[in-house]
């Protein structure tokens, strides 16, 4: 017998909302500072772009963070930038991770 240390499914939001980005930077592409415009209704990779993502955990939503995928342009393979500097992976790295959402937009404060 196992136990699944995961929880089955973790509430998830819905529609179009802006989001503070403190808790899920990703520099150079999203700093702490910044407002995301994400797509709540989006819960794959559909094309290239940068995705709220989550880990989740017995409890819930353990990480949040934000990733760009893209589609390799030779293999086809699904890949995202580990680091956000272009360390491309295969996303079978993150099979942990669901998409929460796609980000539309980073708003950042001018200084």
């Amino acid at each position: 017998m196992s136990v699944s240390t995961v929880a089955p499914e973790a509430p998830r939001l819905s529609g179009v909302a802006f989001k503070e980005a403190w808790d899920c930077s990703y520099p150079p592409a999203v700093e702490s500072t910044d407002v995301l415009r994400i797509n709540y209704d989006i819960h794959a990779v559909g094309r290239d772009g940068l995705y709220l993502v989550e880990e989740l955990s017995h409890s819930g939503i353990a990480w949040r963070g934000c990733r760009r995928y893209r589609t390799n342009p030779i293999t086809g393979d699904l890949e995202l930038d580990a680091t956000g500097t272009g360390e491309w992976v295969n996303a079978s790295v993150a099979s942990a991770w669901r998409i929460a959402g796609r980000v539309e937009r980073v708003y950042r404060p001018v200084v």
